[in-house]
């Protein structure tokens, strides 16, 4: 996809003795390498549900490939209020946090389009998953979730140091 990544979200810093991360800066991170999204959603009963993802970064929204009857997709369909976290997993460390609105992408191309980029992104090319995504979410069987975040929250170690 060749839109852009920029953000208009409220930025804040996550701790008060860490620099966080600028507007430029959170897309750069989000889009870059193979980090793990934490989906947070909420069960039928209200209890907290941590959903650990592969995810995309596009135009300030990030986007998620799960299967219609997941949890996180049940979830999600109850309530659209989610939070998120991408953290680098060694230092120095940084990461973004935040609340958004998530719902269940409507356009099936769209969504087999980022499906895809998703898969590629953490399994490379010409993988079996990705063959059978198109089909997938025609069926149903699989959905893409935009997740429009409301705000960032973002820390950045390797600027503490120096």
């Amino acid at each position: 996809m060749s839109q852009s990544n920029n953000i208009r979200q409220k930025i804040v810093n996550a701790m008060d003795d860490v620099p966080g991360m600028t507007e430029a800066e959170i897309p750069i991170f989000l889009s870059t390498g193979k980090l793990l999204l934490r989906l947070g959603s909420k069960d039928e009963n209200g209890d907290p549900v941590i959903h650990p993802v592969w995810y995309s970064f596009e135009s300030g929204k990030l986007y998620i490939l799960t299967g219609a009857d997941s949890k996180k997709a049940k979830n999600i369909a109850r309530s659209d209020h989610v939070y998120f976290s991408v953290d680098s997993e060694s230092e120095p460390y940084r990461g973004v946090k935040g609340k958004a609105s998530a719902a269940i992408m409507k356009d099936p191309e769209k969504a087999i389009q980022i499906g895809s980029d998703i898969v590629r992104k953490y399994m490379g090319a010409d993988n079996p998953f990705e063959k059978n995504l198109s089909k997938e979410v025609n069926s149903g069987e699989s959905i893409v979730i935009e997740i429009s975040p409301e705000y960032y929250s973002t820390w950045d170690y390797a600027k503490a140091s120096s």
